[in-house]
This record gives structure tokens, C-alpha cells and sequence, in this order.
């Protein structure tokens, strides 16, 4: 997510896997579900910068683009990966991953 927002990292907060959240959530089997969830993760910052863009002027910090943006457009986004589905390499994975823009 720092990455994906191109913010500092102690304005990230992860919030453990709940099945309050996710109820149909499944094991993870091997490293492929850590790849999706960063996936989905990136997917929904890039959703998340396509609605912040028009607020990122020069010299505003993270909080005043949200503060910008907070009463014209939902400061939620949800991204989706699908695992990849190759003749060589087959392994059924959904992954969905939520950013929140929080001025906090």
C-alpha cells in the first residue's frame, strides 16, 4: 500500500484477517495467496489514486489531499486478483483487497 499510494509507511495500518470481513475466506495454500493479496492490494490503490488525482496539488500532504477529497468522492476502494490459469500452471485463487483513505 505504501507503494501503491506513494505515502509513508507509518501511514499504513493493516487490520488482521477477520471472517467479519471476509466470511468466505479460505486457507492459504503456499505463497501464492501472499502474491494475490498484494495484488488485489495494488489493484485498489491504483483505483484509490484514480480518485485522489485531481486533489494531489503541489505540497499538499496525505491529509489534506483526503481532507480535499473527502466530501466529493467515496474514499473506498475495492481490488481483485485472480490467480493465473495456465496450461503449465493451474491454482484457482480469488484475493480482494480494501484501501481506505483515512486523513488521521
Amino acid at each position: 500500500a505504501r507503494v501503491g499510494l506513494n505515502i509513508p509507511m507509518d501511514l499504513i495500518h493493516v487490520l488482521e484477517t477477520t471472517t467479519r470481513v471476509l466470511p468466505n475466506i479460505s486457507g492459504t495454500f503456499g505463497s501464492s495467496t501472499s502474491e494475490a493479496c498484494v495484488q488485489a492490494a495494488l489493484d485498489a490503490c491504483e483505483i484509490m489514486n484514480e480518485k485522489l488525482d485531481p486533489f494531489r496539488l503541489p505540497g499538499r500532504t496525505w491529509q489534506q489531499i483526503v481532507n480535499a477529497a473527502n466530501s466529493q468522492v467515496p474514499l473506498i476502494a475495492d481490488g481483485w486478483f485472480r490467480g493465473q490459469n495456465t496450461p503449465e500452471y493451474v491454482y484457482y485463487i480469488w484475493s480482494a483487497g480494501t484501501c481506505i483513505a483515512d486523513s488521521r
